[in-house]
């Protein structure tokens, strides 16, 4: 039995198409179906990335193949947002490798009509069914219109009968082959793109375009990942979202930074001081983000009772709703709102509100080669003094000018030869690790000492919890001690031979 085809008509051409296809088929009315569907996803859309579609129809979640449209799962719907950890077993068990830490939402809402039409042969007898869809999306209050759908679903047995039926169909003047699926025209509706958002960066710039309009287009992506997830952080729907956008406003800062005269001198000193208050505002949240997801691995890593760092993670959780409470309102502020307005007119595509700075006029394949070398050259030269001796603050500082040159290369990977670029980052990512465990693994240890403090002095915690957060501190000392025994042979590997002819090479190579 061949699989079934399907068209569209659009609204305006319905009318005729639709009595040219009563009247010509001979097709008799079987059933009619009301239904509403609601399509999820996360924000960063990785079930469509990951090839799926996912639907909750009636009290059921059905997960499709996004080519084909095959049901691959069902499993009885949670209403409401939910996260991996909530989904039913079936669904977990296939997703929780994709979702990850996000949250699913509505991605569109559909209320669609459905009549099933019989044709029938001379002898009376079902040889194939047409199922014409009318679907509406509800989004801001609005409902858009889609295209009808129309849908041959042949009987087995019977294909003949259903090619002929898709070729009066094919021939019928507004029916067209259909060109996207349901979802993908729904999405389109509420003025989405299944895949638009994304957190990583995809510049397409030109070595010789000037430094100033480079360094605007990079200001205004990231503003706009920070304007994608506002929203989301204020609402706390899942970490993520504050994680994207902190990541925006470092990359901000760490480009006002080294791409420093794109812009007027004055107007940079300005947005450096609020973007500096923006990324301080979010670091306290951020942090107990982290340590509240932390917590099954801290169980994990002492062995203790289930229920003995209770305690902690109270203290913890309340901690973090005063913080995210104080976010909320940095980010609902006249401030932000100004910063935001302002900045987004200084670094406006085809209006700026200002002209170029002292370097603006350099060709960004220039100064990208320069401000690469001068930090790579930071890096190995800060890495190469770290020996025994030196203080964790020298081991912080490192790590900064790791993540600046990162930030570097991602935002001009466009200027380089794809290969060399790509074994950089790989190199940098894994001395990067390194120090970040280093580091996370310190500010994890020194908040739970002070955790432990103010838990005793409240003179209430049971001495069980107090010896889980001891353990604990004891584990993490011991993970930092092995991340600050690994570094030598880290760095080592950045530094060799190898990685500084990378190096060396990355800006003189051109794709």
């Amino acid at each position: 039995m061949s699989a079934p085809k399907e068209f569209t008509c659009a609204a305006d051409d319905w009318a005729r198409a639709s009595k040219e296809i009563y009247q010509r088929m001979a097709l008799s009315i079987e059933a009619e179906q009301v239904r509403s569907l609601m399509f999820l996803d996360t924000f960063d859309w990785r079930l469509y990335r990951a090839g799926y579609v996912l639907a909750h129809v009636d009290d059921t979640l059905e997960l499709s193949d996004r080519e084909t449209g095959t049901v691959v799962a069902r499993a009885a719907a949670h209403n409401g947002t939910a996260m991996n950890g909530e989904l039913p077993g079936k669904l977990r068990g296939r997703l929780a490798g994709v979702l990850g830490l996000r949250a699913l939402a509505a991605v569109a809402s559909v209320d669609s009509s459905s009549v099933v039409l019989a044709a029938r042969n001379d002898d009376a007898k079902t040889v194939a069914r047409l199922v014409l869809s009318d679907s509406r999306v509800d989004h801001g209050g609005r409902r858009a219109t889609l295209k009808y759908r129309l849908s041959v679903v042949p009987l087995r047995g019977y294909d003949r009968h259903a090619s002929r039926l898709s070729e009066e169909l094919a021939g019928t003047a507004g029916v067209e082959p259909i060109s996207s699926s349901l979802f993908e025209e729904a999405v389109a509706a509420t003025g989405r793109r299944p895949g638009d958002y994304t957190s990583k960066l995809s510049l397409d710039l030109n070595r010789d375009v000037s430094t100033y309009d480079a360094a605007r287009l990079i200001y205004r992506t990231l503003l706009q990942v920070m304007n994608a997830n506002r929203a989301g952080v204020v609402q706390e729907l899942d970490t993520e979202y504050l994680h994207d956008f902190r990541v925006a406003v470092r990359r901000t800062r760490s480009a006002l930074k080294e791409l420093a005269g794109s812009l007027p001198v004055e107007l940079e000193n300005r947005f450096r001081d609020e973007f500096r208050w923006l990324g301080q505002a979010t670091t306290p949240t951020r942090d107990l983000d982290v340590c509240l997801l932390e917590f099954p691995a801290f169980r994990q890593r002492v062995g203790v009772s289930s229920g003995d760092l209770d305690p902690l993670h109270a203290l913890v959780s309340d901690e973090k709703r005063r913080a995210h409470a104080r976010l909320r309102t940095e980010l609902r502020s006249t401030r932000y709102q100004r910063l935001c307005k302002e900045w987004s007119r200084a670094v406006d595509a085809e209006a700026p509100s200002t002209g170029a700075g002292p370097v603006g006029t350099t060709s960004i394949g220039e100064l990208a080669d320069a401000r690469i070398r001068r930090v790579a050259r930071h890096v190995l030269r800060d890495g190469s003094r770290i020996d025994d001796a030196s203080p964790a603050e020298s081991l912080h500082d490192l790590r900064k000018r790791c993540k600046e040159l990162r930030y570097l290369l991602e935002f001009f990977s466009s200027l380089y030869e794809p290969k060399l670029h790509r074994s950089l980052l790989v190199e940098l990512k894994a001395l990067q690790l390194n120090l970040g465990q280093f580091q996370d693994t310190q500010v994890q240890r020194h908040a739970l000492e002070e955790y432990a403090e103010r838990l005793l002095e409240a003179k209430k915690t049971p001495a069980a919890a107090l010896l889980a957060i001891g353990r604990l501190v004891a584990v993490l000392e011991d993970q930092q001690r092995t991340a600050r025994t690994e570094f030598a042979d880290r760095f080592s590997e950045f530094a060799g031979a190898k990685n500084r002819s990378r190096l060396s090479a990355l800006t003189e190579a051109r794709p």
